[in-house]
């Protein structure tokens, strides 16, 4: 299901997309008002050098609230906060409940200013289908924009019987025609 960070966070908010298949996508929510002394960086463009992946693994999570998100397999997204890593692993059961994923860090210039990045999950080669809907997808990806120099977060969480797709599942971080991260979980059933 699709979720996105509360701005209430203590560390920088963060968009946590766990897609119910269709759109995963992260973004700093960067919100400068104009007496903030990052304004200027704020609407600055940014130049992404690289992507350093902080964490990825197993996380948890606080559901604040759920919208409605049209564009996803589930027809919901989560709003979230207090993402926390829970184990360091690359191997994935699919448990109904569980949220894996990884943090990312964007490196490069201005500090502050608003990059853009597009995040893609590719998920393993039977892709996704809604029973409810009769909807398959086999990636997904969205474009966002998020601050250089903060840590950020994209993710999957399995809230329903048919997301818990075994194979390899990749989340990757682009800017423009350039691959800046690229993660791959093993998801299996338990």
């Amino acid at each position: 299901m699709d979720s996105i960070a509360a701005t209430a966070w203590k560390r920088p908010a963060w968009m946590r997309v766990f897609a119910a298949p269709v759109v995963v996508a992260m973004a700093a929510l960067a919100i400068a008002t104009p007496a903030s002394s990052g304004q200027a960086a704020a609407t600055q463009a940014g130049n992404v050098d690289h992507i350093e992946i902080v964490d990825y693994g197993i996380y948890t999570e606080h559901v604040i609230n759920d919208v409605p998100q049209s564009d996803s397999l589930s027809g919901t997204q989560h709003i979230v906060d207090n993402i926390v890593l829970r184990r360091q692993t690359t191997a994935i059961p699919a448990e109904l409940g569980l949220n894996f994923g990884m943090h990312f860090k964007v490196v490069g210039s201005p500090d502050g200013a608003l990059a853009p990045l597009r995040i893609v999950t590719i998920f393993p080669g039977v892709g996704l289908t809604n029973p409810d809907t009769g909807q398959t997808r086999y990636s997904s990806s969205s474009d966002t924009q998020v601050k250089v120099g903060s840590t950020s977060f994209h993710g999957y969480g399995f809230d329903h019987p048919w997301e818990r797709v075994p194979g390899v599942w990749t989340f990757q971080v682009w800017s423009g025609e350039r691959l800046l991260a690229s993660q791959s979980f093993t998801i299996a059933l338990p």
